[in-house]
């Protein structure tokens, strides 16, 4: 064999090594590619599957503030804090019956959320709203839930806070 027979020999083994690195490289890319853009579709699903996850305010709730039908009583002798309370109740979308003094006497503590079972889903949406209040379930048959305010109430809890679902 001639020199340049070897060298010939060379370069075609050294020509089909780069196209086999070459095609090794784009194979791999594709697959970190494709590897990378199932991770995106993965977390974007599982985002959907938990809406609670999300710390964004804009989830949607089940039961909207809209839905429920509250009655507040004053359990406390400040004058007007029912009325207060009914007011910023019915500015964050809570449909309000009654607004009245409470007949059961003085409500230490924060207050109370009274409720039957038909209000049971959703005393959730008002102990959202209404903070650390007591929760009580009680015979009623209606789906109307109480707010009985406590001497210790300060405020209703901030929105940020009561929207989340």
């Amino acid at each position: 064999m001639a020199r340049g027979d070897y060298e010939e020999a060379d370069r075609g083994r050294s020509q089909g090594r780069r196209t086999f690195v070459t095609v090794l490289v784009v194979l791999l890319l594709l697959f970190f590619a494709f590897w990378y853009a199932m991770s995106y579709i993965r977390a974007d699903e599982e985002g959907r599957r938990q809406p609670g996850a999300s710390a964004s305010t804009s989830s949607v709730c089940a039961i909207q503030p809209k839905d429920v039908v509250v009655n507040v009583y004053n359990g406390t002798g400040r004058d007007g804090l029912a009325a207060s309370v009914a007011r910023d109740l019915r500015k964050r979308g809570f449909q309000i019956r009654k607004i009245e003094n409470y007949h059961g006497g003085r409500v230490g503590g924060v207050g109370l959320i009274r409720y039957g079972d038909k209000g049971a889903p959703k005393v959730k949406v008002v102990g959202r709203h209404a903070g650390a209040m007591q929760k009580v379930r009680d015979k009623r048959v209606r789906s109307i839930i109480d707010v009985v305010v406590g001497k210790d109430f300060e405020d209703l809890e901030p929105l940020s806070v009561a929207r989340r679902c």
